[in-house]
C-alpha cells in the first residue's frame, strides 16, 4: 500500500491539489488475486494478469481521478512492470508488447 508522505501531501494541500494514490497490483479482486499468486504464476500468464490489473486501475481510478482534476501518484507503473515480466520469464520481445497497449492516463487539462 502506498502510504501518504506528510511533507509532499502538505505541500500539495497548500497548493489546493487533491491527491489520489494508487498501488499495483490493486486492492480490487483482480489485483488481490494477482498479488496472492505472483509467486506461483510466471511468464506471460503473470504478464497478462498484471496488464489486466493495470487496465482495471486506469478505468476505475486513474481516469476518473484525472477527470476530477486530481493528481495521481502511483507506487509503480510501466517501468517496474517491464522489469517484473523479464525477471519472471517472459520473452524480452513480448514484454513490451503486453504493456505497450496498456492505456496511458490522459494528460490533465
Amino acid at each position: 500500500m502506498l502510504l501518504p508522505h506528510p511533507v509532499i501531501d502538505q505541500q500539495l494541500a497548500q497548493q489546493g491539489r487533491s491527491v489520489r494514490r494508487t498501488v499495483e497490483p490493486t486492492t480490487a479482486a483482480l489485483g488481490a488475486f494477482t498479488r496472492a499468486h505472483a509467486n506461483t504464476i510466471h511468464g506471460m500468464a503473470l504478464a497478462c494478469l498484471v496488464a489486466a490489473t493495470r487496465y482495471e486501475l486506469v478505468e476505475t481510478l486513474i481516469n476518473p481521478a484525472l477527470q476530477a482534476d486530481e493528481l495521481v501518484i502511483s507506487d509503480r507503473y510501466l517501468p517496474s512492470t517491464l522489469v517484473l515480466q523479464q525477471l519472471t520469464g517472459s520473452p524480452p520481445s513480448s514484454c513490451w508488447t503486453s504493456t505497450s497497449t496498456s492505456p496511458s492516463p490522459p494528460s490533465p487539462t
